[in-house]
C-alpha cells in the first residue's frame, strides 16, 4: 500500500539511534544508517526525508525511552523519593544501551547551530527537562517545597545532574556516578529540608 512503511519502524529507529550515538551526527552517513538498519536508502528517504529527518526521529526515540525508563518514577512517592529513583536509574544505566547520554552528546555537537537541526536538538533538550520541571511545579503546589522555590535554577541543577551521570558512569565507573548522585541529592535535600535516600544504582 502507498504510504505504508515496509519496515519495522521501532527497530529501524533504534538501530539508527545507536549509529548516530556511536559515530556522531556529522560523521554518520546515509550508508552507515542503511548498513545499521538494513533498510534501503529509498525507503528511509521516503519515510524521513533525509539524514536530518532520520536523526530527529531517532533522537525522539531516545527521549521516549528515557522518559519511560528513567523519569516515570518521578511520580512515585515524595519529591526526594522520585528523584532518588531517577538518579538510581541513571547510575545503573538503561540495559543494552550504549554508555553516555545521546541528548547531551547531540546538544554538545549541534545545539549551537542556528538552523532547523540546531533548533530541533535544543527542543529535545528542553523536552527532556520537562518531567523535572513539572514535578517541581507539583511540589510547590503541594507544599513539598517553599512557595518561593526558584524552579529555573533547580531545573538546571537537576537536569544537569541527569545528563552528567551517564557520562560519569562511562568515564569513571558506576561507583563514581553513584557518589555524584548521592552528594548532589544531599545538597538538593538541604534546599528543601528533607533527608535523601541512598541511591542504589539498581
Amino acid at each position: 500500500m502507498v504510504g505504508t512503511r515496509q519496515f519495522n519502524e521501532a527497530k529501524t529507529l533504534d538501530a539508527a539511534m545507536r549509529v548516530f550515538w556511536e559515530k556522531s551526527y556529522a560523521a554518520t552517513t546515509i550508508d552507515d544508517v542503511v548498513a545499521a538498519t538494513g533498510v534501503k536508502r529509498g525507503s528511509l528517504y521516503l519515510a524521513y526525508g533525509n539524514k536530518e529527518g532520520i536523526f530527529k526521529a531517532a533522537l525522539q526515540t531516545y527521549l521516549n525511552t528515557i522518559n519511560e525508563a528513567v523519569f516515570a518514577p518521578l511520580a512515585q512517592g515524595s519529591l526526594m523519593e522520585g528523584l532518588t529513583h531517577v538518579y538510581s536509574a541513571q547510575v545503573a544505566g538503561i540495559p543494552e544501551f550504549p554508555p553516555g547520554c545521546l541528548i547531551a552528546q547531540s546538544a554538545a555537537e549541534l545545539g549551537a547551530r542556528k538552523d532547523a537541526l540546531g533548533n530541533a536538538t535544543r527542543t529535545v533538550l528542553q523536552n527532556a527537562e520537562r518531567p523535572l520541571r513539572e514535578r517541581l511545579e507539583q511540589a510547590i503546589a503541594e507544599g513539598e517545597v517553599p512557595s518561593d522555590f526558584q524552579i529555573d535554577r533547580h531545573v538546571d541543577f537537576l537536569a544537569g545532574l541527569a545528563r552528567s551521570l551517564p557520562l560519569t558512569r562511562k568515564a569513571a565507573g558506576e561507583t563514581a556516578a553513584r557518589n555524584v548522585a548521592q552528594l548532589s541529592l544531599e545538597a538538593f535535600a538541604g534546599f528543601i529540608g528533607e533527608k535523601p535516600r541512598p541511591t542504589t544504582g539498581k
